[in-house]
């Protein structure tokens, strides 16, 4: 089997985003009625990362469950709005794969990071893909003077 790496990442486009799913269950959730915005997702709004979360659910849920099934896709992680994707790349192509998470809806868009030399960085991680196995190490990110707090 020739296993690849990829990293897919969501770029919502806020404004065009469907409130709809998101507030109806954050009402349904914490009976709030008085919800006024009527398009989109404020940036940087509390609630907005609540809403997009419950949207991206919901997206897994009803149609990146059929994505994983019909494209053979051999592992699925997601971080927010991250995607970490195991495929065979005999059964699939990485341009075959982002063409079938672009087609999920016109709200959002996909783009796609394949490994380089046989490793991809995901969050903190960097994933090594050998023959037959995966293995992990921590990024660890370089300080050049120690962060001091004052009180």
């Amino acid at each position: 089997m020739q296993m690849r790496l990829a990293l897919i990442f969501c770029n919502m486009k806020w404004k065009k985003l469907s409130r709809t799913y998101g507030i109806r269950r954050l009402e349904e959730l914490y009976n709030i009625h008085n919800v006024l915005q009527h398009n989109g997702l404020a940036m940087r709004a509390p609630r907005s990362s609540i809403l997009s979360e419950f949207y991206l659910q919901h997206l897994e849920n009803s149609k990146i469950y059929d994505i994983l099934l019909n494209c053979n896709i051999v592992g699925y992680l997601r971080y927010v709005d991250n995607l970490l994707i195991i495929y065979n790349e005999r059964k699939r192509d990485k341009e075959d794969l982002l063409y079938c998470f672009n087609n999920i809806t016109p709200k959002l868009n996909f783009n796609i990071e394949k490994e380089t030399g046989g490793s991809i960085n995901f969050l903190d991680l960097t994933i090594h893909r050998d023959i037959n196995s995966f293995s992990v190490d921590i990024r660890g990110r370089s300080i050049k003077k120690p962060n001091s707090f004052f009180f």
